[in-house]
């Protein structure tokens, strides 16, 4: 269906996001990492990807090295690979939870980012939290920040309206 301007109404689709956010309001959410080691990590992704895929953190990436100074696990080829909220691994079936045991070593916390990025500057900084997916909003934070058509039709109206009663106060006197 074509919209007023020629367009297809999938490209009239606008997500919104609240581009207010700044760099500093940075909320955290625990979720479970495993140590694993580097060359297992491809398998351990694999068998994460069927039985805990992870839709609401897919701005996350799944696999991380070793910050500096974590023990001999960074010098010795291991990353940190997310594994998902509590809950959810706590619910895996036992034989994915078995292959998951073999595959890794010290499951524990971490803290990630509670909601993606949304500008450039957010995932720079937090980055630094954990390794980040960056898809910039469609359309880029111009498209965010303007009206939709119903938005401006209303607008349109209340000027409309207003231009009116200055006309009529100005006659009046």
């Amino acid at each position: 269906m074509a919209s007023p301007r020629g367009e297809s109404a999938a490209e009239d689709v606008v997500e919104r996001v609240d581009v207010r956010l700044r760099v500093e309001d940075l909320r955290l959410t625990e979720v479970l990492c495993c140590r694993a080691e580097a060359r297992q990590a491809g398998a351990l992704v694999q068998l994460l990807s069927t039985c805990l895929s992870l839709p609401h953190l897919k701005y996350l990436k799944r696999v991380r090295r070793l910050p500096a100074g974590a023990g001999d696990g960074a010098a010795s080829g291991q990353v940190l690979v997310l594994l998902g909220p509590r809950d959810d691994v706590e619910g895996m079936a036992p034989a994915d939870r078995e292959e998951l045991e073999r595959l890794s070593h010290e499951v524990r916390p971490e803290m990630v980012p509670s909601f993606p990025p949304n500008t450039r500057e957010q995932f720079d900084a937090w980055c630094s939290t954990w390794p980040l997916n960056f898809r910039p909003p469609q359309g880029g934070i111009k498209t965010l920040n303007s009206f939709s058509p119903s938005e401006l039709s209303s607008m349109r109206s209340f000027m409309h309206e207003a231009l009116g009663l200055a006309s009529e106060g100005h006659r009046a006197g």
